[in-house]
């Protein structure tokens, strides 16, 4: 299958890069900590949607545990060593990511709930001349979430040293590949597709 992930890496990143990758399988030699820092984010986030999809308060201190135990099994890997140009500690992420969750949870709309739908998504993918191609696009999202107005959308988590410009929103192409994927989910076009933007600033935000 395609994923959003390889098309972008093919499309906007480099397409050696995808190649080693998608194409040649190499290993990888390093991760970088901005991706393990993001992949533990996602975990602790996705803990605490758990608590509200239970009718529950979130548990911070249990997100705040699953994001510690992230963080330190991805580091703790000899074979794949985490490297950073901010020479970024495993304590020094875990603390910066204590701070963005309890972040997260004060700014968190309290007039929505998340929907328990699939996460992932699998679509056929087609030619200009209408001919579907032997691969479908298959992805995943954060979560499904219902507003107070009964409208059922898609929100994706991301972590980022600073705001992203107008310019980086237009051009980018995760969203357009959600909502499209999104109706094979929900039997319908979604009502609407967020970013859910935590900066990895002094003071989070």
């Amino acid at each position: 299958h395609h994923s959003f992930s390889a098309i972008n890496t093919y499309a906007s990143i480099c397409s050696l890069q995808y190649r080693f990758r998608y194409v040649d399988r190499l290993p990888k030699e390093r991760v970088g900590a901005a991706l393990v820092f993001g992949i533990a984010m996602n975990d602790a986030l996705r803990q605490t949607d758990v608590d509200l999809a239970k009718g529950r308060t979130p548990n911070e201190g249990k997100a705040c545990e699953v994001l510690q135990a992230s963080i330190e099994s991805a580091y703790a890997r000899r074979d794949l060593p985490v490297v950073s140009t901010h020479a970024e500690t495993s304590l020094g992420l875990i603390e910066k990511g204590r701070n963005l969750i309890h972040h997260y949870l004060e700014v968190l709309p309290n007039d929505e709930v998340p929907v328990d739908l699939p996460l992932r998504f699998e679509i056929p993918l087609f030619t200009e001349d209408g001919e579907a191609l032997p691969r479908p696009l298959v992805g995943e999202v954060d979560r499904w979430v219902k507003d107070a107005a009964g409208q059922i959308g898609i929100v994706d988590w991301k972590t980022s040293a600073s705001r992203w410009s107008p310019e980086k929103l237009a051009k980018d192409d995760q969203a357009t590949t959600y909502l499209m994927g999104g109706p094979s989910v929900l039997g319908k076009k979604p009502a609407f597709f967020r970013y859910d933007l935590l900066l990895k600033t002094k003071e989070p935000k």
